[in-house]
């Protein structure tokens, strides 16, 4: 039998994002190199699937990517006080309160 791997997950909106996070990401999830970033962020359509689970300081590799501090907070938060390692931004997630929220 394989073990089985149980992730939790969060969707919220991509409001929590800068337009230029949803650029980032745009960019990252449609790299097609092999062992390029989407491998672990991925385009879903209407929003971004970032598995966290794929290296051990996420947020870190998140930063160096260039990712907003508002963003990386959210993520922090729902790593932290949640045990998230997927979080999927959707434009019909629901918005998450004490975040900041960009209209664009």
């Amino acid at each position: 039998m394989q073990p089985e791997e149980i992730y939790r997950y969060v969707v919220c909106s991509t409001a929590h994002l800068t337009e230029l996070d949803g650029e980032l990401l745009h960019w990252l999830s449609h790299q097609r190199c092999e062992w390029g970033d989407a491998e672990w962020i991925h385009f879903t359509g209407t929003g971004y699937l970032i598995r966290l689970s794929a290296f051990s300081y996420p947020l870190l590799v998140l930063k160096r990517r260039g990712l907003s501090r508002s963003a990386r907070r959210v993520i922090s938060v729902l790593m932290t006080r949640f045990g998230v390692s997927l979080v999927h931004f959707d434009c019909c997630g629901e918005v998450l309160s004490g975040f900041e929220i960009h209209d664009w």
